[in-house]
């Protein structure tokens, strides 16, 4: 059986220095606890996520690449809450954790790392700065062996950004940090003292968030630095010719300011450095969180060097900065952003390798990538297809009834739909197609009743019944090739959805309401407004971040109430006729499942058993059949007989019958029916079966235990898939707490059988959520599985079967 991962959605964290783009194409950003490296280039174009880094076990803060003077980058480093730094190094085609760097006493906010000249070396310097307090320089040689070598008492302020650089025309490393005390402190490597503080850069007055180093072929180098006062300040280090004072070389009349210097100790001499104020850039309106220079720098008019900074801010722009070829005058070269929409700012942004990309990350962990064609440097940038994903635990997934497209519900408050995008050459790209819902609570459950139709659950108590529009059944034909309306008429769907003013509702949108919404001229000055933020859009590529927002949300057609407490676990029958839903709950009054008619959305029974919180319900492939388990470590089984209203309760596990020692998380049909499996907290995963001996009569009923499974971990996930894999074995997928996917063959006949095991680099890092096989087989040979966790991840695999 071999195994592939077809997708992997995830956002990036809130950390201004969660994101690098490194001279050798590859994006890396932090994820939860892992770092995560997208190809921009693979998928033909399309993007891909590529590896999963994991080594930490806390958030990660800061990423970056520890760059070469020549040749693309090799090694990374990440920085965690855990208190640690790891550095990365590839190996073959992958990376592995080569040090660990091990001494801070809290968190790890930010790092920088170099290595020392010649280019050759191998030594590399790191500079960590943490919530301790401190700053620490490590080293660490070609083999990857560690030492820390010097540390820096800050005296009760905070690094909010570490960099580390060549000063100008040597081989002497230089260290800048911006922090709380609203200054640039800079250091040199003194060949016996380490690094000695040099000097200051004043002129801030808030926190500096970020800085950013730019060489010069002029042997000068620019310093830029950002802040939460709005303003960015550029600052050129250059070094002192022999027996020159500051300003000595100043033309007559010109108006320079005044410079200061510093002297740094190089071997067995000194050499003195100009530190001048080049410009201050005040183009936004709210703190700016990052400063990125162009690694490619453009040529002027005159032949002389232009070099582009890149800033983003909490304003919700993003802005390039050049100067002028004229007047030398800095002035904001293009502006990006958001306009409207209920997002915050933007958190960082970097320039790609050739200059021509943009890729931005805001504070709702979303991204933003902006190019423009190579051959024209003023033409317009346009937006292009970016990764993305949930930004916090991702509670549950759901197929479509068809297989088109998968479902996700977070914590984040969203509601996203990812299916395969097919592009003009024919290949496939899973991508974020749609984002139905947008909420003002955390998402627990949600489940799929049709090709056109899902049902959410939040901690708010109630279910929203959502529907499809016709905007988005036009986007997802062209994008996707799938017709979603075999069985639904278009006449009866809105053209769109939006959430109006304060509201948690997606409102319908029919082309009635958009031609009045557009006719502004005949409105009153109170009311000039819009009613609503929707706008059709013809889609040929995957939708960008804004069009997601306001444009992809599907209409809301019912509520329904009925739970006292926060909603848990959700589930539909295969021919969506009905859906039974549970709450949190503590007593078996509040445990009682409602099963809910969906032509007429009224309830239509209550099932009382399970004391405590249902963790998992499932339909049997026949629909006759709802299979409960709880955390009272019980599983029940009713039969459903909708035609009468009838439902009686055939078998559960009680005191005597129960092999389940704790919670048990998961349960799940066989697709004949003939089998289930539960999944618990002790470790166990067990398949039950009807009984062959229908004389002996115990809770249990018609069903017996057929066989139990003992594994090193909690097990928190389990699924059928939807057939047989290899003659009459069934394929069990089983998802961990901490985060790995086992793939089992059992059958009544030859037991268990472990086929593939997922780590935790192609899997999950956190405990696995939920793991569902898709209904559909486009081969007989393979399955789709897709899975999600607390990691903040949805990912989708390929599994194919071996004779």
């Amino acid at each position: 059986m071999a195994v592939s991962v077809e997708y992997t959605s995830c956002a990036c964290n809130r950390n201004p220095q969660s994101l690098d783009w490194g001279c050798n194409n590859v994006v890396a950003y932090a994820a939860c606890n892992a770092v995560v490296l997208y190809d921009p280039q693979a998928n033909g174009g399309a993007g891909a996520v590529t590896h999963t880094l994991v080594n930490h076990n806390a958030k990660v803060n800061c990423v970056r690449w520890i760059r070469r003077k020549n040749g693309a980058e090799t090694t990374l480093l990440s920085t965690s809450v855990d208190k640690t730094v790891t550095i990365w190094a590839k190996k073959d085609d992958h990376f592995t954790p080569a040090a660990r760097l091990v001494g801070h006493k809290d968190a790890v906010t930010t790092a920088d790392a170099l290595y020392s000249a010649p280019a050759s070396s191998d030594l590399i310097t790191v500079a960590s700065a943490g919530g301790d307090f401190s700053i620490r320089i490590w080293e660490v040689d070609a083999e990857f062996r560690t030492s820390c070598v010097q540390e820096i008492n800050l005296k009760g302020n905070f690094a909010m950004d570490i960099r580390l650089c060549f000063l100008p025309s040597t081989c002497v490393p230089l260290l800048a940090y911006g922090g709380n005390d609203m200054m640039v402190h800079c250091y040199y490597k003194d060949s016996t003292a380490g690094f000695v503080k040099c000097h200051t850069l004043y002129g801030h007055e808030d926190w500096v968030r970020g800085i950013s180093f730019k060489g010069c072929a002029d042997d000068s180098l620019f310093v830029a630095s950002c802040s939460q006062d709005s303003v960015i300040r550029i600052w050129k280090i250059s070094p002192c010719r022999d027996d020159e004072t500051v300003n000595s070389n100043s033309t007559p009349g010109e108006i320079k300011l005044r410079g200061s210097t510093f002297t740094a100790r190089l071997n067995e001499s000194s050499r003195a450095f100009e530190v001048g104020l080049e410009t201050v850039l005040s183009g936004h309106e709210g703190w700016v969180y990052s400063v990125h220079w162009c690694p490619a720098a453009s040529q002027g008019d005159d032949g002389g060097e232009i070099h582009s900074l890149l800033s983003a801010s909490m304003d919700k722009t993003v802005v390039v900065w050049e100067p002028d070829s004229s007047t030398g005058l800095w002035l904001d070269k293009a502006r990006f952003g958001d306009i409207g929409g209920n997002t915050l700012g933007f958190l960082g942004a970097v320039f790609g390798p050739d200059g021509n990309r943009i890729l931005a990350h805001g504070f709702q962990g979303s991204f933003h990538l902006w190019k423009r064609p190579e051959s024209d440097r003023d033409n317009l940038w346009q937006t292009s297809v970016t990764p993305g994903g949930h930004f916090d635990k991702v509670g549950d997934i759901a197929w479509s009834a068809g297989g088109e497209y998968l479902l996700s519900c977070s914590s984040d408050q969203t509601t996203r739909l990812h299916a395969p995008w097919i592009m003009p050459q024919g290949s496939k790209s899973w991508k974020e197609i749609a984002r139905p819902q947008v909420h003002g609570h955390d998402l627990a459950c949600i489940a799929s009743t049709g090709r056109l139709q899902f049902v959410s659950g939040a901690e708010e108590k109630v279910l929203r019944a959502f529907e499809g529009t016709r905007n988005f059944i036009d986007n997802f034909k062209r994008l996707c090739g799938a017709d979603l309306l075999e069985h639904c008429s278009i006449k009866e769907l809105a053209e769109g959805a939006s959430v109006p003013s304060l509201g948690l509702s997606n409102k319908a949108v029919y082309e009635s309401d958009l031609t009045r919404n557009t006719d502004d001229a005949e409105r009153h000055s109170k009311n000039q407004f819009p009613e609503f933020y929707f706008t059709p859009v013809v889609l040929t590529e995957p939708p960008t971040e804004e069009d997601l927002l306001q444009n992809t949300l599907w209409t809301e057609v019912r509520k329904l109430y009925g739970h006292g407490y926060e909603l848990f676990a959700l589930t539909s029958s295969h021919d969506g006729k009905l859906i039974a839903s549970a709450c949190k709950a503590s007593t078996q009054q509040h445990a009682a499942i409602i099963l809910w008619d969906t032509a007429t959305w009224k309830q239509v029974g209550e099932l009382v058993f399970h004391n405590l919180t249902i963790t998992q319900m499932e339909f049997s492939p026949d629909n006759r059949h709802l299979l409960s388990v709880s955390r009272d470590r019980s599983w029940c089984i009713h039969r459903i007989d909708i035609s009468g209203n009838v439902f009686t309760r055939v078998a559960f596990a009680d005191k005597k019958t129960a092999i389940h020692q704790r919670i048990i998380w998961s349960c799940a049909w066989s697709h004949d029916g003939l089998y289930f499996v539960t999944a618990s907290r002790d470790k166990k995963v067990v398949v039950w079966g009807w009984r062959v001996d229908s004389s002996s009569e115990t809770s249990l009923g018609p069903f017996e235990s057929k066989a139990q499974l003992s594994v090193e971990d909690s097990a928190t996930a389990v699924s059928f898939a939807p057939s047989f894999s290899g003659g009459d074995r069934y394929l069990i997928a089983v998802g961990f707490e901490k985060g790995s996917i086992h793939l089992y063959h059992w059958s009544l006949q030859s037991g268990w059988t472990l086929y593939e095991t997922l780590q935790q680099s192609i899997a999950h890092h956190l405990s696995v959520k939920r793991l569902k096989f898709c209904p559909r087989q486009d081969h007989k040979s393979a399955f789709l599985l897709a899975s999600c966790g607390d990691d903040h991840m949805v990912r989708v695999y390929n599994v194919s079967q071996l004779a």
